[in-house]
């Protein structure tokens, strides 16, 4: 269903009944599915605290993190009928409703952060005009680091994925799983230790980052990197209250999101070297795809990049034509 029509993400049970939409000059409500230690709850967090202080506290933003008011697939929706004014969500994990949510997440397209920073240029107007339509103000995107697989053997080949089962978050990472031999589901990051804890899956697809939010080395001796997809989150707003803002709170909350968009590839930097540092202290080995993985990776890609092609349409087809003109621009100004 593209997201041109609107979202229906299912109830949001109960809670919703007691969470009334901010009355005007009360604190906001801010919703985000990740760990308080997570660099995009932190991000997050320094924008909220710009944006009180050039308010004066006028504009207040009450951050609920690690999906304790509402997991990560209903924020969303939560936003859209003003129970919270503001979410952070993970794009990757919406890539049913709309293919431009997880065009990055296509294996083998995006590859390191300049190819993210050209994909990011290219999806942010497209995503903007899909959060328009529904409702919603976008604020800033912000980047994460490239896929990964924690697991408890080097996974020299895709033989060794055959039949395990295998966490994923969203539904191009369950696809790629799934092409690799394994079986996927869903799982959100603020659920993965309890899981992993429980034994239900054998390896999970996941960034250094979020294996480090996890305490990944309970269970994998070993965080492999893929280097062929990358995700993003989405920070945004209800656009009803937005607009009820005075001028000047607006004009604060803009530029404090501005500032959180480019702050966030310095933090996604520092963060992945801390991550990969942590999990090696702990005596998980950080390593590269065994070639026959990477080759069995690189096939699976360009499968799921046609796949995409169809889902997406024509402008799926002018948002990866642009990519590979910037690609190719940005190759020709390289010395």
């Amino acid at each position: 269903m593209p997201v041109g029509r609107r979202l229906v993400l299912g109830g949001l049970g109960a809670l919703a009944l007691t969470l009334p939409g901010a009355a005007q000059g009360a604190p906001w409500r801010a919703a985000c599915g990740f760990a308080e230690s997570n660099y995009h709850t932190r991000n997050l967090r320094i924008m909220i605290a710009e944006v009180a202080e050039a308010t004066g506290d006028a504009l207040a933003i009450d951050l609920h993190a690690a999906g304790t008011l509402f997991p990560q697939r209903k924020i969303f929706r939560a936003v859209q009928e003003n129970v919270v004014q503001l979410g952070d969500i993970l794009l990757a994990a919406y890539g049913n409703y709309d293919p431009i949510f997880d065009a990055d997440g296509i294996p083998g397209l995006v590859r390191n952060e300049n190819d993210a920073r050209r994909m990011l240029a290219l999806q942010e107007p497209l995503i903007e005009a899909r959060f328009t339509r529904q409702g919603l103000r976008l604020l800033y995107l912000a980047p994460w680091a490239h896929l990964g697989i924690v697991a408890n053997d080097r996974l020299e080949g895709p033989a060794a994925l055959r039949g395990m089962s295998v966490r994923s978050f969203g539904p191009m990472s369950t696809r790629f799983a799934t092409l690799l031999g394994a079986r996927s589901s869903v799982v959100d990051a603020m659920e993965v230790r309890q899981r992993q804890a429980a034994g239900d899956f054998g390896a999970q697809l996941t960034t250094a980052v979020v294996a480090a939010d996890n305490a990944a080395w309970d269970q994998g001796r070993f965080f492999i990197h893929t280097r062929l997809a990358t995700s993003k989150n989405a920070v945004f707003v209800n656009r009803r209250a937005f607009d009820q803002l005075r001028a000047s709170q607006r004009d604060a909350l803009l530029a404090a999101a501005e500032a959180a968009g480019h702050r966030a590839w310095g933090m996604a930097e520092t963060a992945q070297v801390e991550a990969e540092t942590l999990l090696q202290s702990h005596g998980m080995q950080v390593m590269e795809a065994s070639p026959a993985l990477a080759a069995a990776m690189e096939q699976v890609g360009a499968r799921m990049l046609a796949e995409w092609e169809l889902r997406a349409g024509e402008e799926g087809r002018r948002l990866l034509a642009a990519y590979a003109d910037s690609g190719a621009r940005a190759s020709l100004k390289q010395p």
